[in-house]
């Protein structure tokens, strides 16, 4: 069997927070708390869940672009956490990463065809100036752009183009693994599509990892072999996409998906709905046992008091973080008693 490209393991992200006149710490954000997961060569691993539950603060841990308070991450059997210097270097250019706002994260004053040679240069991948530009047009080429486009400014490209100049940018040192957050939030649905098809189209040419974060459940389901659910910095169920959708077993996943609408009017109309009600914690105050009980239509007394582990509850690997699970007939007869 071949070894997971990327594993993490318990990794833990505390933030301290200074309260009092004399800026004592008081408290702690757990903005991750004891994720563990794999990720495989050419594999997409899709990371879905609220805005605020930890999943860009696991990202920029994973590429050590911030330190982790606490776990272990290991790149191609190498632990991360010893890389300096020259050994970081090298990890950066074996993974990248692509944010949400193209805009942001391209310099407005320097060319197209600068960005994208940057990484180039930075890692010594090509010989000189005129192999640079050869190279550049290469890859604006591959990313579905006029190589003309080199001499532009950002400000000169729409925000589908602006993606696909990020996108180029990060696959130019030529990464096994790219982190994508929230990729495609910023774009219409019609250019998102057509990012999303890109991306798809470069993972079968390149054979490059994905961990795709987003808080778009459809897309996920488009584009991840396997999904991750994360609550307040830790992960409540993880599985194969289809299994994980079709039947998912934790209530806060089962509230999720019945959020997403659904193409058939009749359908979207006849289907059931979970509202969910109750005190809405954060990562400053997570609540002790089952940090989503507050939150829960099927919590019982034991939710508050025994935190439950992410336990197999079906086959292919399919975890749950919930002390009673249930796929969806079982979700339709609870939900209809309360």
């Amino acid at each position: 069997m071949t070894a997971p490209l990327l594993v993490v393991e318990d990794l833990v992200k505390v933030y301290p927070v200074a309260r009092g006149l004399f800026g004592r710490i008081g408290s702690a954000v757990r903005a991750v708390d004891g994720v563990s997961f794999s990720i495989a060569a050419g594999e997409t691993l899709g990371l879905v869940g609220e805005s605020g539950c930890g999943k860009s603060t696991l990202a920029r841990c994973i590429l050590r672009l911030i330190e982790p308070s606490g776990g272990h991450v290991s790149f191609a059997g190498a632990d991360v956490a010893g890389h300096r210097g020259e050994a970081l270097r090298r990890y950066h250019q074996r993974a990248g990463m692509v944010f949400q706002d193209p805009f942001g994260s391209l310099n407005p004053r320097q060319m197209i065809g600068d960005m994208v040679g940057e990484p180039l240069r930075a890692h010594h991948l090509v010989g000189g100036r005129r192999s640079e530009r050869a190279r550049v047009g290469e890859l604006l080429d591959l990313v579905g752009l006029d190589p003309g486009r080199a001499r532009s400014y950002p400000r000169q490209l729409s925000g589908g183009q602006r993606q696909r100049v990020a996108i180029a940018r990060a696959i130019a040192s030529e990464p096994e693994l790219l982190i994508l957050d929230e990729p495609v939030a910023s774009l219409d649905v019609s250019v998102g599509a057509q990012i999303l098809n890109l991306l798809a189209d470069l993972q079968t040419e390149l054979g490059v990892a994905y961990l795709f974060i987003s808080h778009n459940l459809s897309v996920v389901r488009h584009v991840a072999h396997r999904t991750a659910v994360m609550y307040l910095g830790s992960f409540l169920e993880s599985g194969p996409t289809p299994q994980l959708f079709d039947r998912p077993q934790h209530p806060y996943t089962q509230a999720l998906l019945s959020a997403v609408s659904v193409p058939d009017p009749d359908r979207e109309r006849e289907r059931p709905r979970i509202r969910l009600t109750g005190e809405v914690s954060t990562s400053l105050d997570v609540p002790t046992g089952c940090r989503f009980h507050t939150r829960c239509f099927r919590a019982e007394t034991v939710c508050s008091e025994c935190e439950p582990m992410l336990d197999r509850v079906g086959p292919n690997e399919h975890r749950a973080a919930c002390l009673f699970p249930g796929d969806r007939v079982a979700l339709r007869q609870t939900h209809a008693a309360h």
